[in-house]
């Protein structure tokens, strides 16, 4: 064993007639002289050669730990190696070996940045290769061109995404709980089998569709996780099987037909494609029945008038809208009762949602809305007959409590029938509603970002949550507003009633006075603040003290109140 002072480069050569041996690195604190039967330990780069000139190599196992670049066989090869094991490190590993099987332990590497792992220095040698990785995930970019059979332990998360995958690909085996990241590896086209049912942890990849792409594979086996599968050709006579996770499948553009089944297997899976695609494989039945077991469909952003129908869709009730661009219209035929739209990508025109078996008297949308980085304007959701609007207002990146970073998504609903409409969810939400008389409740309680919103039907009731709502009364008559728990404001309309809720509240008074032109602040608490300002809403606020007599009614006050202030 060798020990380096903290990161030193130092040289380990094993020479002579000695066994097969063990190199190890670990952090060293002191230099001790070497010792040639053994190997050495160094913080900095790494240099390990096995034999001197004319001797067999020796060293089966190799592990480094916390070094900065390594080159494994850097003067002689290390042509008895069979497992080596990198550890903490986001350098450049090279080995030189001409072994045509190799296990190799990755654990933490790639921690800050991508750590480069070329098993080809002294040329594309490893065929069987078995990479395990444990304890902390890693993150490397791999060279091994000549592998035809890998097999994966993930014992701890694995992204091999940014590797090029060898051509001569032959089988891919995944174990374990961690989750593999496999990347795009259609260059494999000689593929002759990917099973990854022993992994829970999920994979990700991009894989070849057409059986003129691969080898003798007839079946993508993925695994009990969530994976995330991109299929390369539109041309799909492939089955692709996913397992139990909640998986998520996108289809290459083109691919309005499907000659092999594509099955999600258990959990909530997702189909992505098109929506022009989609357009053309739900025209008729034929589609359907090459896909089973999923259970949202993923449309990519609408640049044309689009129809989808999810009758011809297995009846998939929960539909994903990446956008619809302005003048154009992405209408959703065939939804069922508590059916859902998500919209995830800003889009400035309609979607038309109609419905399979609206018929009753209490039937239900839901709407999720979804932002991250930026504020994102929706367009509007155009749906009829459907008596309960649900809408889930989500920040899928909200920050820390310490330090939050919510985002506001914008959004119009026309919902013909609608009777109440509920609010959930972390993010702000300026909402606008088109709607026939019979709203009669906006119930954003549950809600803990901030709600915009406008009334526009007399007599609604409005009930903001935990967040700093704005609430308008100010567009209908008879509207009842209730802040919550946020410092609110809430603006007054004709015969308005406002209740402020916890919170530091302020209520604009802009109503003009009279009989029936009034509005009523019901909890005006310390730290709440009514703002008339020089000319709210083109009204003055004028104070005044009056007498009545002990037996006057409201109205008796009112016109004595209009009287003296020289309103009427």
């Amino acid at each position: 064993m060798f020990t380096a002072p903290a990161h030193n480069s130092v040289s380990l050569v094993v020479g002579g007639d000695v066994p097969a041996t063990t190199a190890a690195v670990v952090a060293g604190t002191a230099a001790v002289p070497k010792d040639e039967s053994q190997n050495e330990v160094i913080y900095g780069n790494v240099s390990v050669d096995d034999h001197a000139v004319g001797v067999d190599s020796t060293i089966e196992t190799i592990a480094l730990d916390g070094y900065g670049n390594a080159a494994v066989g850097d003067v002689t090869d290390v042509d008895a190696l069979k497992t080596l094991t990198l550890r903490n490190s986001d350098g450049s590993t090279v080995v030189n070996t001409d072994v045509a099987t190799l296990s190799l332990v990755l654990d933490n590497m790639g921690d800050a940045a991508t750590a480069n792992v070329n098993l080809d220095g002294a040329g594309a040698n490893v065929e069987t290769l078995t990479i395990t990785s444990e304890n902390d995930e890693s993150d490397v970019n791999l060279t091994a061109a000549a592998v035809k059979a890998l097999t994966i332990n993930a014992g701890a998360d694995l992204d091999l995404s940014r590797s090029a995958v060898s051509t001569v690909l032959e089988t891919v085996s995944i174990t374990g709980a961690g989750e593999v990241d496999l990347g795009d590896i259609t260059a494999a086209t000689g593929l002759d089998s990917l099973n990854a049912s022993a992994n829970t942890g999920g994979v990700t990849a991009t894989v070849n569709a057409a059986t003129a792409n691969v080898g003798d594979l007839t079946e993508y086996i993925f695994s009990g996780g969530d994976d995330d599968v991109t299929l390369a050709d539109s041309t799909v006579n492939t089955k692709v099987s996913l397992g139990a996770g909640n998986d998520k499948i996108s289809l290459a553009t083109g691919t309005t037909s499907l000659s092999a089944v594509i099955d999600g297997g258990a959990g909530t899976n997702t189909l992505h494609m098109d929506a022009a695609d989609a357009v053309n494989a739900s025209a008729t039945t034929t589609f359907e029945t090459k896909i089973d077991n999923f259970q949202k469909l993923s449309l990519g952003a609408s640049a044309v008038d689009h129809t989808v129908k999810l009758g011809n869709m297995n009846d998939i009730d929960y539909v994903i809208s990446t956008g619809v661009v302005t003048t154009k219209t992405l209408t959703i035929q065939g939804m069922l009762n508590n059916g859902t739209l998500e919209l995830t990508t800003a889009g400035s025109n309609d979607v038309i949602v109609e419905m399979a078996d609206a018929t009753g008297a209490n039937d239900t949308f839901n709407i999720v809305t979804k932002v991250s980085a930026t504020n994102l304007i929706f367009g509007k959701v155009e749906v009829a007959d459907v008596e309960n609007i649900n809408i889930a207002a989500t920040d899928t990146a909200p920050g820390t409590a310490a330090s939050p970073n919510i985002q506001t998504a914008t959004l119009t609903v026309d919902a013909d029938s609608a009777e109440t409409i509920v609010i959930t969810g972390n993010s702000h939400l300026n909402l606008t509603t088109t709607t026939g008389t019979d709203l009669v409740l906006v119930d954003a309680s549950a809600m803990t970002g901030k709600l915009d919103y406008a009334a526009t039907v007399d007599e609604l009731v409005v009930l903001g949550g935990s967040g700093a709502d704005t609430l308008d009364a100010s567009g209908a008559s008879q509207v009842v507003l209730n802040g919550g728990a946020g410092n609110d404001t809430l603006i007054a309309g004709e015969l308005a009633q406002l209740t402020g809720g916890a919170g530091a509240d302020t209520f604009e008074m802009n109503v003009e006075g009279g009989v029936v032109g009034y509005a009523t602040i019901l909890d005006f608490n310390s730290g709440d603040v009514i703002d008339t300002g020089s000319n709210v809403g083109g009204t003055n606020f004028v104070t005044t003290k009056i007498a009545y007599a002990g037996t006057a009614v409201f109205q008796d006050v009112a016109n004595k109140a209009i009287t003296e202030t020289a309103l009427g």
